[in-house]
């Protein structure tokens, strides 16, 4: 942090969506906050009736948070806005 700098301010200017993962109902890119890992969410993978099915089995709820609205953003500046927002990433 730079001198003279609060926490508050460091912290970022974004304020990113938590959510279950199984609440995700928009494309976009999202990060694990348990396992840092990133998932993708292209529109073609919300389409009822698709096929594609991810399950998790897991105690503990799986919660995300949503990096970005393009399911395709590239790793860096995904992991630049985490970063900017005080997570922790593992991609």
């Amino acid at each position: 942090m730079g001198k003279g700098r609060k926490w508050k301010e460091w912290k970022g200017d974004q304020s990113l969506p938590t959510l279950p993962l199984n609440q995700v109902n928009q494309p976009g890119a999202y990060l694990d906050l348990h396992t840092g890992c990133l998932f993708r969410v292209p529109p073609e993978g919300l389409r009822v009736g698709n096929g594609s099915m991810i399950l998790i089995t897991s105690e503990a709820e799986t919660m995300v948070c949503k990096l970005s609205d393009d399911p395709y953003i590239p790793k860096i500046k995904a992991k630049i806005i985490a970063a900017d927002n005080n997570y922790w990433t593992n991609f």
